[in-house]
């Protein structure tokens, strides 16, 4: 059932809450009535996306029910489907609707069904994903390799690739598939790409590093502190926060988890967006990202990058207007490609 809550647009709580949807490693603390306006901030750009045209789809996936938004032009797709993937804290409406500081996700929703494509913005869990030792990681994605346990995710995604978008897409209808997402959704996309490579068409990440080069830590920042996107991500070889500078700097890579052995599958093409000022995601995590993903046999298109005047500053790790343009173009000229 879809509740509708007449909030400002503008309003404090409103900036809060999108942070804690966007940013996993921002130290917000909100109060202990944060959570309920924050599920009625959720509720309300729900309903928003809506009556904006998007559906709501609920898929069986294992014994959870997981639920996805999409929107597509009028008619066949002329380029194939995109599936969009919000940040920590977030949810499936980032895409359709939101608040001022994340218009440009929702510009990019826009954008994509306006050039041709459906654009399909799955939901993550909330505290279905748990660290190494067993914490909820809060309302994100399982982003992240972890032993001793089946990613709650990755079923998921491949069934959005190949039940959801196919039972959906109509005749006529381009059948290229690209993933993209931001910051804990960025992790994810690398994850879902490299896990379903003959899948996909090609992926780009945004704010985001190398989801087997790095740990999420749920006792940094528990819960209680941050109830939407608790702890921190930690990189595995330096062990210091990836929002701190040079993060992932390090001559080698010992603690990097196995990545999948897909033998003989194409490797899709890749894209990084990211800004040089990110305080969230310091920019060394996305060139680890780059060096690990080239080195195991992924094209580089060449990473888009602002550069940086002023302080690294968090608000520059939410998804940039000027990334838009760039990455739809990328996911075209993959098109013409194959």
């Amino acid at each position: 059932m879809i509740h509708g809550h007449s909030l400002p647009n503008r309003t404090p709580v409103g900036a809060y809450a999108l942070a804690a949807m966007l940013l996993a490693t921002v130290a917000l603390v909100p109060a202990d009535d944060e959570k309920d306006r924050a599920q009625a901030l959720y509720d309300y750009y729900e309903k928003a996306c809506i009556e904006k045209g998007w559906r709501k789809v609920v898929v069986k996936v294992g014994d959870r029910d997981r639920q996805l938004m999409w929107r597509g032009p009028e008619g066949a797709w002329k380029h194939g489907a995109v599936i969009a993937m919000h940040g920590g804290g977030g949810t499936y409406s980032n895409f359709g609707a939101g608040l001022p500081l994340g218009e440009p996700m929702v510009e990019f929703g826009s954008l994509a069904v306006e050039k041709g494509f459906a654009v399909f913005s799955p939901d993550s869990t909330d505290g279905g994903a748990t660290d190494a030792e067993g914490r909820s990681c809060g309302k994100r994605w399982d982003c992240v390799a972890v032993d001793g346990r089946e990613n709650i995710d990755l079923p998921f995604i491949e069934t959005v690739i190949t039940q959801t978008i196919p039972e959906l897409r109509p005749p006529n209808s381009a059948k290229h598939v690209f993933i993209t997402g931001i910051s804990n959704g960025g992790f994810m996309t690398v994850l879902a790409a490299t896990h379903f490579p003959e899948k996909i068409t090609a992926f780009a990440v945004v704010s985001a590093g190398d989801p087997y080069g790095t740990t999420m830590d749920m006792g940094t920042h528990p819960p209680r502190e941050r109830q939407k996107a608790p702890g921190v991500f930690r990189d595995n070889e330096t062990h210091r926060q990836v929002n701190e500078e040079r993060a992932a700097v390090a001559d080698a890579y010992p603690n990097e988890k196995a990545w999948p052995d897909r033998p003989g599958a194409r490797k899709p093409p890749f894209k990084q967006f990211h800004h040089e000022g990110d305080g969230a995601c310091d920019i060394s995590c996305m060139k680890k990202a780059q060096r690990q993903l080239v080195a195991h046999g992924y094209p580089d298109d060449g990473a888009f990058i602002i550069g940086n005047i002023g302080r690294r500053s968090v608000w520059k790790h939410f998804w940039q207007k000027q990334y838009n343009e760039p990455l739809i173009e990328f996911f075209m000229k993959c098109v013409k490609k194959n």
